[in-house]
């Protein structure tokens, strides 16, 4: 427990509506970050909402098959992701 409580205060980002998907964010360049998730259901989910700790003016949805991406409307550091299927990445900027 004392594993999973730290790994809970360092998250920079909150998924909710989102109980089948992990997620991940990592560096990519010029204060960029990539966040991957996964969803390991069967079904696709929609509407995953994601609060991120730091402050983000632009996210951009990526799923397989679509190269142009999708821009994600911001809110308070907050966005929506209309639906995914196995897999998508967001790219943040800030």
């Amino acid at each position: 427990m004392k594993f999973a409580t730290a790994l809970g205060e360092r998250r920079p980002f909150r998924l909710t509506n989102a109980q089948q998907v992990i997620a991940t964010v990592r560096a990519v360049s010029n204060g960029k970050r990539a966040m991957h998730l996964l969803n390991y259901g069967i079904d696709p989910i929609q509407d995953i909402r994601v609060s991120y700790s730091h402050k983000i003016s632009r996210a951009t949805l990526f799923v397989p098959g679509d190269a142009e991406g999708k821009a994600l409307a911001m809110k308070g550091g907050e966005f929506s992701i209309p639906e995914m299927g196995a897999y998508a990445v967001v790219l943040l900027e800030d």
